[in-house]
C-alpha cells in the first residue's frame, strides 16, 4: 500500500492562482483547500509552482479538470473530497500541526487519511 503526502497546509476559503504562484505554503507537501480549486488560465502555471514548491498532494471541494490534468503532468496527485468529508477535514485539522497522506486501502479503495499528534481520520473518495 503505497502512500503520499506529509505537512499539509490549509486553505479554508479557496485558493487563488496567484496564491499559488507566490508560494504561500512553505514547507507543506499536501494543500486543502476548502473550496473548488480553479486556477483559472494559468493552470500549467499554478501545477508547475506546485511542484517545485515540494506539493505532492491537493485535496479539495472539486477541483477543475484542466487544473487536475496539468497537476497530474507535474506528478501531483488530487482528491476530490465530497462537502461532508471536506467540512470535517477543516473542522477537524485546519487550525492543527497535521500531516495528511493520500493512499489505497487494502481493498483497493482510495482514501485520504489525515493526523495530528494522537488523532486521525480516514476520508473514502
Amino acid at each position: 500500500m503505497e502512500k503520499i503526502g506529509g505537512k499539509t497546509a490549509f486553505f479554508t476559503s479557496g485558493i487563488t492562482a496567484g496564491d499559488i504562484i507566490s508560494g504561500q505554503f512553505a514547507g507543506a507537501k499536501v494543500l486543502v483547500v476548502g473550496e473548488k480549486m480553479d486556477s483559472g488560465d494559468k493552470v500549467n502555471e499554478a501545477a508547475e509552482n506546485l511542484k517545485k514548491h515540494g506539493i505532492c498532494v491537493v485535496a479539495a471541494g472539486g477541483i477543475d479538470p484542466d487544473f487536475a490534468a496539468a497537476c497530474e503532468k507535474e506528478g501531483i496527485c488530487s482528491a476530490n473530497l465530497d462537502k461532508r468529508s471536506l467540512e470535517d477535514v477543516i473542522r477537524t485539522f485546519g487550525d492543527k500541526d497535521t500531516e495528511s497522506f493520500l493512499s489505497t486501502n487494502e481493498e483497493g479503495a482510495l482514501k485520504f487519511k489525515c493526523i495530528s499528534g494522537s488523532f486521525s481520520k480516514s476520508y473514502l473518495l
